[in-house]
């Protein structure tokens, strides 16, 4: 097909709005909508070159067409991958840098939407410290090249003589693509919708980053091929729909949020502005604009640029452990320009169009790519597993009978201390745990399907199915932290036999399979995940649960955002028996995204995780929303913050337990915090308030 300067500036548009938006910059909250203007762009391009070829020749080569991809697309993507894998050991700590060299696997084989699918959203904390997360959309597009060219072939030759089926055809699919995540985003919004309950977890983040949910953006571009040119249509008409499209994809970018309904009818409108654009031409008043020779510029090196600028987001981002300011913000941008310039000349262009005399043939390249990338993946793996191989928990720990106790927090080697007696730099989080732990109660009694009895290895209670009153805790992945403060601030009682706390485990019921009930919605609890189906089961009992328990403890981040879901879940609860007691477990606050400990380990002042230009306090007064949200529940309310600070803010309290700090990432509390509340409860009536509600005393 002709080249079109015009399609090169829609690339340029899209790439910086990603650019922009990752970097930080509050004018373009929708800028990640440009990754939807690339599936239209890419729809339209691969559409249009393989209808054409049919149509010229009256045949089709699957070899070239996939050489063709490979020469564009795999070169630049092994060169940044292995440029990232390089500088990622010396930056990513040891966890970060196991997930990273995960993902390489999972980049090389097209499939890292999946991985990241399944690993996290999109739009989740721990998205920032993920350096190929970005090929997820890259993983999409030759996804869709997989199958996208024998469909064109197939509908091609049914309409050999009616040309209106290809459109129809295409038009059909795209439907049925937006339908199905129409259907998914209903569940994970807690629509009416119930056609996909426990079908699939986390359902919008399905819709985010499966192909078969955006297949209907590539359609969107493929129909623009069979749109008639007619002369009919003057410039004065194109003129007008080229400018509203171009006005539509601005403002959507300016207005859409992360916070919104995603993909759903705002990548529609993105889908159709850009296809608008696509087909008014070049010779429009935005098509000159777009054809403008800077702009083409940013277009042709929009792929490398696009593979570039998150890695050193990311990378820099763990490096420096602190907002980055509007010069070194400007200076990484020139970084991501000229790293993509030099790509993309020495390395892009040279080998997507090689020269005619070049002796490299198709397969030999495709081999060569391959080996490559099989050599890559050994560093990759080798690092997996030095990283991840000291790993050890505490679900591990023999309890002295010939038992495993099942307990959250990480534990392995006795922790380094300096003379002073503080934890000696670099931490080390499970080396801190241990620590803690001796200083409290860190084992739990855990909700099983088949509940037993068993003491800890100490002797101390464990589980106690006599006790005077049953508790259980539920909530997200703070749920471990509201356990272990309330299992220590109830210690006398529960060696008494007074109460007995058993620990849900909601959120996670092993290492790195999370239920995350949370992210589907409203009530009833649904998960895909096999072992959590009988935790669901279980809190969806309402009426078990009223009869069963007289204590439900809620501890989640942010509950009234993420964690309403078991704040409603208490409600029920109650309503089916009033003599339920409710005690919610407060947030504190976040440094989203930054980690507390790659902070204190890189400034080695552990004071450095709350500073003020860093701290999000989520609700100041927590407590008395969540009264007037769900005024019908009875709680009593756990303020953490107010335990560890009084009245001033974070930035002035205790957050430090031996010199390193009681946070382990952005908002998760270690088992070094415990010590540190309780030591702050002795001066509180926080016990014998809380002990007076439970028992009545």
């Amino acid at each position: 097909m002709k080249y079109r300067a015009d399609i090169d500036g829609l690339r340029a548009l899209a790439v910086l709005s990603v650019v922009f938006y990752h970097l930080g910059f509050g004018f373009i909250p929708g800028g990640f909508l440009g990754v939807d203007v690339f599936f239209v762009i890419s729809g339209y391009l691969i559409t249009t070159i393989i209808v054409e070829e049919v149509r010229n020749s009256g045949t089709f080569s699957f070899g070239g067409f996939y050489a063709r991809r490979v020469r564009r697309l795999i070169p630049s993507l092994i060169t940044i991958v292995l440029l990232t894998f390089v500088a990622s050991v010396y930056v990513l700590p040891d966890d970060l840098l196991s997930d990273f060299s995960a993902s390489i696997a999972f980049t090389f084989l097209s499939i890292s939407n999946l991985y990241f699918w399944l690993s996290s959203g999109y739009f989740d904390t721990s998205s920032e410290f993920k350096p190929l997360l970005h090929t997820w959309s890259l993983s999409v597009e030759e996804q869709f090249y997989l199958f996208w060219p024998g469909f064109l072939l197939l509908i091609t030759w049914l309409s050999k003589k009616r040309l209106w089926i290809s459109p129809v055809v295409v038009l059909l699919i795209g439907l049925l693509s937006f339908g199905l995540g129409e259907l998914f985003l209903g569940v994970g919004n807690n629509s009416e919708f119930r056609i996909l309950e426990g079908v699939v977890s986390d359902p919008a983040s399905a819709a985010f980053y499966l192909t078969p949910f955006r297949i209907y953006e590539f359609a969107i571009g493929a129909i623009i091929y069979w749109f008639p040119q007619s002369k009919a249509i003057n410039s004065v008409v194109r003129n007008i729909v080229s400018i509203l499209a171009l006005f539509a994809l601005v403002l959507a970018m300016a207005f859409i949020t992360d916070e919104m309904r995603f993909p759903s009818y705002n990548a529609l409108i993105v889908s159709v502005a850009t296809a608008a654009l696509l087909y008014a031409q070049k010779d429009t008043i935005a098509g000159t604009v777009m054809s403008l020779a800077p702009v083409v510029f940013i277009g042709k090196i929009s792929y490398t640029l696009y593979l570039v600028h998150w890695p050193v987001i990311v990378l820099y981002t763990v490096w420096k452990q602190s907002p980055p300011s509007l010069i070194e913000i400007s200076a990484l941008l020139v970084l991501m320009l000229v790293v993509s310039s030099a790509i993309y000349f020495l390395i892009e262009n040279p080998l997507r169009r090689p020269k005619t005399d070049s002796k490299i043939s198709r397969s030999g390249f495709a081999l060569a790519c391959a080996g490559i990338m099989l050599v890559a993946l050994v560093p990759a793996t080798w690092t997996l597993r030095q990283s991840g191989s000291s790993e050890v928990n505490l679900a591990q720990l023999d309890d002295g009978q010939g038992e495993t106790m099942e307990v959250d927090v990480p534990l392995k080697a006795e922790a380094v201390v300096t003379e002073e007696g503080e934890f000696a730099y670099p931490l080390d989080p499970s080396a801190i745990n241990t620590a803690a732990a001796k200083e409290a109660v860190p084992f739990r009694c855990l909700w099983e399907a088949e509940p037993r009895d068993y003491d800890s290895a100490d002797g101390s209670v464990v589980c106690n199915p006599d006790a005077d009153l049953q508790a259980l805790t539920i909530g997200n992945s703070h749920e471990g932290h509201g356990y272990r403060l309330i299992r220590n601030l109830l210690n006398a009682e529960y060696q008494d036999g007074e109460i007995n706390l058993l620990f849900a485990s909601s959120h996670s019921r092993e290492p790195k399979k999370s239920c995350s009930f949370h992210k589907n919605g409203g009530l009833p609890f649904r998960t895909t995940e096999p072992t959590c189906e009988w935790v669901g089961e279980q809190l969806n009992d309402i009426e078990n649960l009223a009869s069963t328990y007289d204590v439900i403890v809620v501890s989640a981040l942010r509950p009234l955002d993420w964690g309403q879901v078991y704040l409603d879940e208490a409600l029920k609860i109650q309503q089916a028996n009033p003599d339920v007691r409710v005690v919610v477990v407060g947030s504190v606050v976040s440094i989203e995204p930054y980690r507390c400990i790659d902070i204190a380990n890189k400034s080695k002042n552990p004071r450095d995780c709350v500073k003020s230009n860093i701290v999000d306090y989520y609700e100041p007064n927590e407590e008395n929303m969540l009264r007037e949200r769900w005024p019908e529940l009875d709680f009593f309310y756990v303020d953490q913050r107010a335990l560890l600070c009084g009245d001033a803010k974070v930035e002035e309290c205790t957050i430090t337990y031996k010199g390193a700090p009681i946070f382990f990432d952005s908002h998760h509390f270690s088992m070094a915090a415990i010590p540190v509340m309780l030591q702050k409860a002795e001066n509180t009536a926080l016990q014998s308030n809380l002990r007076t509600y439970l028992f009545g005393q």
